[in-house]
């Protein structure tokens, strides 16, 4: 299934249809869609996916001289993915006392790309536990999805998309067949997220 996923991306990126995600200076893309990514903190680096809606993991991590070093809990939220579209905070802080306050009452965020500036004010936190509380973020994710009913944008419509024969081995099945046997190999969240994406189709 996810080397499926990995394909279809990889056809649609090619086709034109890709984006690239850059985080700010001090701010560190954890992760995308629920998969682990990571950046360099201190300088820019472009994440490429597919242009649409994704969920993604970010944390804001900076140094002051003098006063040290400052990094918050990871945020998880939804962007629009566009061409070239940036994340960061919505402030600038330029000391380590202006930091630490926004950290206690919560960043603001802003993406950003040719089409539209969006500032996300209410954007969840993370909770981890232990000496390293966020070493496996995927886990944590999954959790977050599952504890507040929410399927990760993308995993609806790969599951979809896989589902209209784009493996080999149901190319020569019928429409019907191929959903059926997508279906029964799919894996148990991935069933739950279909069955509730054909709800909402349903509902439309």
């Amino acid at each position: 299934m996810r080397l499926l996923v990995v394909l279809i991306t990889f056809c649609v990126m090619s086709s034109g249809y890709a984006a690239t995600l850059t985080g700010e200076r001090n701010v560190e893309i954890l992760a995308v869609d629920g998969q682990k990514y990571s950046n360099k903190i201190l300088e820019s680096s472009d994440l490429t996916l597919a242009k649409g809606l994704h969920q993604i993991v970010v944390r804001y991590s900076s140094s002051f001289p003098k006063d040290g070093m400052l990094t918050s809990k990871p945020y998880i939220f939804n962007i629009q993915a566009d061409n070239n579209t940036t994340v960061g905070p919505v402030d600038t802080f330029n000391s380590y006392d202006q930091a630490e306050k926004a950290l206690e009452k919560g960043i603001s965020w802003r993406v950003t790309n040719q089409n539209s500036s969006v500032m996300i004010k209410d954007a969840n936190i993370l909770f981890g536990e232990g000496f390293f509380p966020y070493h496996d973020i995927e886990k944590l994710i999954a959790k977050y999805n599952k504890d507040n009913a929410i399927i990760s944008p993308s995993t609806a419509d790969n599951l979809a998309i896989t589902a209209q024969g784009e493996s080999s081995d149901y190319s020569n099945s019928a429409p019907t067949e191929q959903l059926i046997k997508m279906y029964r190999s799919a894996s148990k969240a991935d069933k739950k997220a279909f069955r509730i994406w054909l709800i909402e189709e349903d509902m439309k």
